[in-house]
């Protein structure tokens, strides 16, 4: 939006109005076309392709494990230039690493074990690089297993700004999400398996740090007695604040955990789980 340069007099009152004006143009311009990207940005998850019959995407780049394609409508816009969209197209081989690693994740694998697997073998990350548990977190993430089984997702979340910087999700509720936007590379039930598993494994770890179980990794052996250990506080600083308090020493390990609750098992053997 452009402004005309006028001659006032900023200290008189007419003035001040009109150096107001010229400084509420601008931002007024900004948002009449922010609000009309988003009204195409609506418009796209909502129609669909006539020959495909799946939905339109807003452009950037697709998930790992599909290709961005370009479609043209037969349509010109206002000043005749062609109308071109674009959907998604499965890629073959970064499709078959994504459905080894959500088969990997609903058999009960925890992350880090998926990350080693595909390191060991050599596959390369999206970026070419090694694998790390921040990307298989995210691709196990529930909206983004959903759109692996089909469903096209528009308005989940929104760029925080000027700081701190990052990605703040909307509430569900404003979430546009349409089935069969776009060939799906798992089915719709091994997605809510792997969903179902991600929660399973979730509130496990959940319940672990609040009753003080060791996490995972951590030694899982019915072997050994539990007791109450003599050592100050002062010894186990490293060892964290809940381990310090708790004073609990396994025999023939130097790892102290917080104290069992009142359910633990008699005769003070560690249990399994």
């Amino acid at each position: 939006m452009q402004t005309a340069q006028a001659d006032y007099d900023p200290l008189s009152i007419a003035g001040l109005w009109m150096q107001g004006i010229e400084e509420l143009m601008p931002h007024a311009g900004s948002l009449q076309n922010r609000e009309y990207t988003l009204r195409g940005m609506a418009g796209n998850i909502r129609r669909r392709d006539p020959s495909s019959g799946y939905c339109y995407k807003n452009g950037g780049k697709p998930p790992y494990g599909y290709r961005s394609a370009e479609v043209d409508t037969g349509q010109r816009d206002r000043k005749g230039r062609r109308v071109i969209k674009q959907l998604w197209e499965i890629d073959p081989s970064a499709a078959e690493v994504v459905r080894r690693i959500l088969r990997w994740r609903g058999e009960g694998r925890s992350y880090r074990e998926i990350r080693d697997a595909l390191n060991a073998e050599g596959i390369p990350s999206p970026k070419g690089d090694k694998w790390a548990v921040t990307t298989i977190v995210t691709m196990c993430r529930e909206d983004c297993v959903l759109q692996y089984a089909g469903y096209g997702m528009w308005n989940r979340h929104y760029m925080k700004g000027p700081k701190p910087r990052g990605v703040k999700f909307k509430p569900r509720e404003e979430w546009v999400i349409k089935p069969n936007a776009h060939p799906a590379i798992i089915s719709e039930e091994e997605a809510h398996q792997v969903i179902a598993q991600s929660r399973r494994l979730a509130e496990r770890k959940r319940w672990r740090r609040s009753t003080g179980r060791p996490r995972a990794g951590t030694p899982s052996s019915s072997a050994g007695s539990w007791h109450r250990s003599s050592a100050s506080s002062s010894s186990t600083r490293s060892a964290g604040p809940s381990r310090r308090r708790s004073g609990l020493t396994r025999e023939g390990n130097c790892r102290r955990w917080p104290s069992w609750p009142a359910w633990r098992r008699e005769g003070n053997v560690a249990p399994t789980w």
